[in-house]
Parts: structure tokens; C-alpha cells; sequence
């Protein structure tokens, strides 16, 4: 379905449930209605464009939204955030890597409040593992953001690694 705005809904028929929806697949760029204290925690002077969808609830079906966001992007990455009005966070819900023709390809399951932030990585999927705001010490979110932890077990991997090789080669020359 293609939007006034550049905007394409992509439906792929296998998502789509058995029951009869009605939906307004209008989106609106640029909105202001997430409040501006919750945008910017999340955006931490990230460059985040709000939009808002016309249909509310479920889709019916899982609808992948095409949204232009300029070829200077290319290469960045689109990252969702619906916005929870009754807990007031935003979270995360896809991330699309920005291709060569400044478009995004982002999944909805639900119409809402969201806001994309364009960022060089992509942002973590904390559903099922951790989430950033319950974490309780601000060094621990700040390692978890930037993915810290991850070259932090590489690294110390590494380092195990040539510590045991060492070892044996030390082990093999005292024999």
C-alpha cells in the first residue's frame, strides 16, 4: 500500500489473521505527541523521528512499514520504540539497517505511538533477557548500551586463550 508521504505498508497474506479488521493505514511524520523528557532520555542526542499511526490496536495481520528517512542514513540503522502511555517507557520492538536509497523496512504488530532513532548500531533486543530500565547501576546500563560487555567476554576469551597456549608451550619445554 503505497502512502502520499513515500510511505509503503508491505502485507504479507500469511500474517494475516482470520478476523475481519478495519484499518487506517495512515502514518504521520514528525509528530510530537511522546513527551519530550522520554524522548530525549531514550535518544541520549540521537537524531529520533516521532510517527504516529492513524489505526489503534492490532493490525490483524503484521504489516512491515517502508519509511523514507534520506540516503545521507544509508548504512545507520531505524530503531523502533513504541511508546507504552499506561508505563510511560518506550520499547523496543525492531531495528532496520538504513539501505542505499535512505529507506527502512520496520515490522508493527500493533498502531501506536512510536519513535525511530537513527543510530550507527543496531539496538538491543532486550525483550526476553534484560531490560535497561530495570537495570539498577548506571555502569551496568551504560556497558549493556553499548554492547561493553560483549568485547569485554571477547577480549577476555582471547586472553585466556593465549594464557593457555603459553602454558603448554612452557609445560612442553619443561619436559
Amino acid at each position: 500500500i503505497e502512502m502520499d508521504n513515500g510511505i509503503v505498508w508491505t502485507i504479507n497474506g500469511s500474517t494475516v489473521s482470520g478476523e475481519s479488521v478495519d484499518v487506517d493505514f495512515h502514518v504521520d511524520v514528525n509528530t510530537h505527541n511522546i513527551p519530550k523528557d522520554v524522548v530525549e532520555e531514550l535518544a541520549e542526542e540521537k537524531e529520533v523521528i516521532q510517527i504516529s499511526l492513524a489505526h489503534d490496536g492490532d493490525f490483524g495481520c503484521q504489516p512491515v512499514l517502508t519509511l523514507p528517512l534520506g540516503e545521507e542514513k544509508a548504512g545507520k540503522y531505524a530503531n523502533l520504540y513504541y511508546y507504552n502511555e499506561t508505563t510511560g517507557i518506550m520499547e523496543f520492538m525492531a531495528s532496520g539497517l538504513i539501505d542505499a536509497d535512505g529507506k527502512a523496512e520496520l515490522r508493527f504488530v500493533h498502531a501506536s505511538e512510536y519513535a525511530v532513532v537513527i543510530d550507527d548500531q543496531m539496538a538491543l533486543e532486550v525483550e526476553d533477557t534484560i531490560s535497561l530500565q530495570e537495570t539498577k547501576t548506571p555502569l551496568m546500563q551504560i556497558l549493556l548500551k553499548n554492547n561493553v560487555i560483549i568485547y569485554v567476554v571477547v577480549v577476555l576469551g582471547i586472553v585466556l586463550g593465549v594464557m593457555a597456549i603459553c602454558y603448554g608451550l612452557r609445560k612442553k619445554e619443561e619436559e
